[in-house]
């Protein structure tokens, strides 16, 4: 009896089930496939990141444009783009907001959700600074906004994106530090 015990389970094993050297060469495999594909997605991933990079700082600009074109000052703040600031505060220059200016406000002219808090969250952890301010460049005054955190390769590629060259000392697009700058537009 011990003897046909043997041979059924002899048999059962050699029908069904893989070998170690069978699994080892599928794992093999899989791990090739891994690596192959593996810096494509890490690569789309950074891809996509700059991608909302550029969208966040394009919508930053559009809306402080629109509120440049409804109160005719630019904005002093992020939040200004969302909640109708006061005659106490101030403009990217500095100067407070007459009443009859702020009445003409009509936005939010970014989602109201995109601020949680004072600042606006961005991509590879950047954070826009809360203040808008101004630059001189030459002869000429910007409107500059400013998003803290985001290394000096990253400003060289949304560089390349907005001015179509990775210099981060001309164009629209700066560095200091680990701190993209971006020129909205000529203030006056």
């Amino acid at each position: 009896m011990s003897g046909e015990t043997s041979k059924r389970f002899a048999r059962s094993r050699t029908g069904s089930g893989f070998t170690l050297v069978e699994l080892l060469v599928v794992l093999g495999i899989l791990a090739a496939l891994v690596a192959a594909i593996l810096p494509f997605v890490i690569g789309q991933s950074g891809e996509g990141e700059l991608q909302r990079l550029v969208q966040d700082i394009r919508a930053v600009e559009d809306a402080s444009k629109t509120f440049r074109l409804n109160v005719g000052r630019w904005p002093g703040k992020l939040t200004h783009l969302v909640v109708k600031p006061t005659s106490s505060e101030t403009d990217a220059f500095g100067n407070t907001y007459p009443s009859g200016l702020l009445n003409r406000w009509s936005g939010p002219y970014l989602e109201r959700g995109a601020l949680p808090g004072d600042t606006l969250l961005t991509a590879f952890g950047g954070v826009f600074l809360p203040q808008l301010d101004t630059l001189t460049w030459g002869s000429a005054v910007f409107v500059r906004t400013r998003v803290k955190g985001i290394p000096i390769e990253r400003t060289r590629e949304v560089s390349e994106l907005i001015d179509g060259d990775t210099s981060t000392t001309d164009g629209r697009v700066r560095a200091k530090a680990d701190t993209l700058i971006y020129l909205i537009s000529p203030a006056r």
